[in-house]
């Protein structure tokens, strides 16, 4: 054992010296043999530090390190489930919501009351503007009421009210064999049973004037539509049809005016049949207008009659043009024009009908660019006076092809073939008349037959 009591005083000797390290090294031999155990959750031992905050080990220790990561991380959990606390504990339970909700409507509705009581025009700026109400539809229509407003709607009704009271300025109505397309746009759609019935009443209604248009397909009438002043009545084109009925009870003129007199009718564009073949025990004419002035008849086809194809009975300012008028067992002439003065007759197709061709016995009138052929008798006979009759085409005329029976009138440049009698007839009544540059040949008689007085037919007639 070494020497522990040593004083300043004592001499260290060799031998002590050596005793001691040797009790040193016999020291460090007892501590290097010395065995410690590693620790466990049961006994006492060596353990190795460790910084992991998420390891699953019993055998190690956390460092200082370690356990502060763990706190924090463990702070930031509480903290997150004081949060998720507070959030549950702010939700609403149905109930709740609804109570809230029910509060807030009614302080909502508290504030618009008074808000609303505050209100007054003035408050608006609207002192000036009066305080009406919106018109019933029957106010709208009426159109007197002063102190009512108009909605859009009734606006719209008003219109069309007004527009059904003064008819609108052209008027379509659809034949029952109409297409659906035209019947639709129509105004009107007839039954094909006395179509004239619904056809008058559109005109009479137009009596102040206006327009009335037929679509295509085919009217059946048994009496006469009757046409009023400053009227345009028209068809959609020849396949616009105006019949007399099949076996009619009645005799007809198909087409007529309203009153006598008449001014501004204008008819156009379609097709009068008289229907003779269905109708042996009737007659039928196609229009006739008396005491009329400034009208035109233009662009029909005529076919079947037995009477008055076109006839205009003391009229002035008349215009015949472009019409058509065909197969037509008649006893009358196809355009017979009397008593009528300063009008025309011009660019007409006559063909194959049963008496004569044009007549009239006015003044002043201009029968130009015809085309007849196939009369039954005359083709142009004149009866009236200072009239021109120039550049038609006459063929094949049942008896004269020209005839003159008054004064002053002047026959030129016109083609003549193949009357039965003679070519030009000027009769013992006429005087003073022109006859020259027509062309006139192969008539059963002559070419001019002229027993009137002061007749010139000395230039450029050709025989």
């Amino acid at each position: 054992m070494a020497r522990t009591d040593w004083t300043s005083k004592d001499t260290v000797r060799p031998a002590d010296m050596n005793q001691i390290g040797q009790e040193i090294n016999d020291l460090q031999d007892a501590v290097s043999n010395i065995n410690i155990p590693d620790a466990s959750l049961t006994d006492k031992g060596i353990v190795q530090l460790s910084n992991a905050t998420d390891g699953i080990r019993e055998d190690v220790a956390p460092t200082e390190k370690a356990l502060k990561a763990a706190y924090e991380r463990g702070s930031m959990g509480v903290a997150a489930a004081a949060a998720a606390q507070d959030t549950a504990n702010a939700a609403e339970t149905p109930g709740g919501a609804q109570a809230k909700a029910d509060e807030a409507l009614g302080k909502a509705n508290q504030y618009t009351d008074q808000q609303v009581g505050a209100i007054t025009k003035t408050s608006l700026g609207l002192e000036n503007v009066a305080n009406y109400m919106v018109a019933t539809q029957a106010e709208a229509e009426a159109g007197t009421a002063a102190d009512k407003y108009m909605t859009p709607q009734r606006v719209s009704q008003a219109i069309t009210k007004l527009a059904g009271d003064q008819r609108a300025a052209t008027v379509v109505i659809a034949a029952s064999n109409a297409s659906e397309a035209s019947k639709r746009g129509a105004d009107y759609v007839c039954n094909g049973v006395d179509d004239q019935v619904v056809i008058n009443n559109v005109l009479y209604d137009l009596l102040s004037g206006g327009e009335v248009v037929l679509t295509e397909g085919t009217f059946i009438v048994n009496s006469s539509i009757r046409i009023p002043s400053n009227t345009t009545f028209r068809g959609s084109g020849l396949g616009t049809v105006i019949k007399l009925q099949d076996n009619s009870a009645y005799s007809a003129t198909l087409l007529t005016n309203e009153y006598n007199p008449a001014r501004g009718i204008v008819v156009s564009d379609l097709t009068l049949d008289g229907n003779k073949s269905n109708n042996p025990n009737r007659s039928a004419g196609g229009i006739s207008l008396t005491q009329v002035e400034d009208c035109h008849i233009q662009r029909l086809l005529v076919i079947g009659m037995t009477f008055g194809m076109i006839q205009v009975i003391e009229g002035q300012y008349i215009s015949i043009q472009e019409n058509i008028i065909r197969n037509n067992p008649t006893s009358t002439a196809s355009i017979d024009v009397l008593r009528t003065n300063y009008s025309t007759v011009n660019n007409n197709i006559i063909a194959d009908n049963g008496s004569s061709g044009i007549s009239f016995d006015g003044s002043y009138l201009s029968i130009s660019g015809n085309v007849i052929r196939g009369t039954g008798s005359d083709s142009i006979s004149i009866d009236g006076s200072n009239s021109r009759v120039e550049g038609n085409i006459i063929v094949n005329s049942g008896r004269h092809g020209i005839t003159i029976d008054g004064s002053y009138n002047s026959v030129q440049n016109n083609v003549i073939r193949g009357s039965v009698e003679n070519g030009v007839m000027v009769y013992s009544g006429a005087t003073s008349n022109l006859v020259t540059n027509n062309d006139m040949y192969g008539h059963g008689s002559k070419a001019i037959y002229d027993i009137g007085t002061g007749t010139i037919t000395t230039a450029g007639n050709r025989m």
